[in-house]
């Protein structure tokens, strides 16, 4: 047994929030597949339907969760598209993070402002070997508090942009790589967690992560029992009475979703276009 049982936790820099961050989600088309089924008496894996990407929406929000802009698209080449976008307009993004990182010209005279007792990185007390620092804010040339040297020097500015989809991992990083137009990006990094599943992977400046590794009607339960607030949600759909009904997981006629002219039609799917081929259930009639 180890004689020191406790577990500190030393990685503050990790917990300060990023710049400007993304929130995406894509869509799919279900292709029907023809194909022969192989001998029923023995197992087999049978491929029924193609996973087309058909659309995306994405917002790009700050760190005081302020809505800077925000794009949804349909139609065909959606990964390209998407990409494209996001290496030539969310550049200016990087570029204004580089201009910020500058030195300090405006230092705060009221020190009554902030603790001069504690670090606030690490909330630790300084003592008598401590040596202080003034942390500042790059974007605003703002002192932001005392912290320790070497929690400050931890503390490092990042350039990249963060695209944060929920369930990467399982789904919409497949759909990503697999159509990743060629030379799309100089540098690539994956840090799989197997052959075919990726935690993270980064094209460029933008690191895409998974939001949580949880099936959303996992998620969407625990989000109704906690009551979580939603200061992004709320602002974007400001005034809109049913925006309540988007908190849930809804449901799609993935099945009859099977080509890009079922985007024109202008009628509602009867119910029967709503059976899920995959769990072999109809829709419920409270859905």
């Amino acid at each position: 047994m180890p004689s020191d049982l406790n577990l500190k936790f030393k990685n503050f820099n990790k917990c300060v929030k990023h710049r400007y961050a993304v929130y995406a989600d894509f869509e799919s088309l279900l292709s029907k597949i023809s194909t022969t089924l192989p001998n029923p008496t023995k197992s087999f894996t049978s491929s029924i339907e193609k996973h087309i990407p058909v659309s995306f929406a994405f917002v790009v929000v700050d760190h005081e969760n302020d809505i800077l802009y925000h794009k949804y698209y349909a139609g065909e080449h959606i990964i390209e598209i998407f990409l494209k976008f996001f290496f030539c307009e969310l550049k200016a993004i990087s570029l204004k993070l580089l201009r910020e990182f500058k030195r300090v010209n405006k230092i705060e005279v009221d020190i009554t402002s902030y603790s001069l007792y504690r670090c606030v990185f690490c909330r630790e007390f300084f003592d008598a070997n401590s040596i202080r620092v003034r942390h500042h804010s790059h974007d605003s040339n703002c002192v932001l508090g005392s912290v320790h040297q070497l929690c400050n020097l931890l503390h490092k500015k990042t350039f990249f942009i963060l695209v944060i989809i929920h369930n990467s991992h399982n789904y919409d990083s497949h759909l990503l790589l697999k159509h990743l137009p060629p030379h799309i990006a100089k540098d690539i990094n994956i840090i799989p967690v197997n052959i075919e599943k990726f935690i993270i992977f980064t094209l460029d400046h933008l690191k895409f992560l998974d939001s949580l590794d949880a099936s959303s009607d996992a998620l969407v339960n625990n989000l109704n029992i906690l009551n979580h607030n939603f200061p992004i949600f709320d602002a974007f759909f400001a005034g809109e009475d049913n925006r309540y009904l988007l908190k849930r997981k809804d449901v799609l006629p993935y099945s009859f979703l099977d080509n890009l002219s079922k985007l024109s039609v202008t009628t509602f799917p009867s119910k029967t276009q709503f059976f899920n081929v995959l769990a072999q259930t109809h829709i419920s009639d409270e859905d």
